[in-house]
């Protein structure tokens, strides 16, 4: 539906049920590789990580809370090699 996004790279906080992994599970369906972060349910995340199996996309999952959140710029550096510039509100 959006050939635009394939490939691209996404982060999504909460990856691990609700909204976060809907939100997952559509941009997998688009073809973006996904960086997936939980705080604290590895159960739901084991799940998750499932699911994106089965889309058959690249992904991460990293168990971050809010003050190593503020790594993240660096994670993505080092591990994707690319840059980005994390905004938290």
């Amino acid at each position: 539906m959006y050939p635009e996004l394939k490939g691209k790279v996404a982060l999504i906080t909460g990856a691990s049920k609700g909204i976060g992994r809907g939100i997952a599970e559509k941009l997998a369906s688009e073809g973006m590789r996904l960086i997936l972060n939980y705080s604290s349910d590895e159960t739901a995340a084991r799940e998750t990580a499932d699911l994106m199996e089965g889309y058959g996309v690249s992904y991460q999952m990293i168990k971050l809370t809010y003050p190593s959140q503020k790594l993240l710029p660096t994670f993505f550096g080092k591990h994707w090699r690319i840059s980005a510039k994390l905004i938290l509100s």
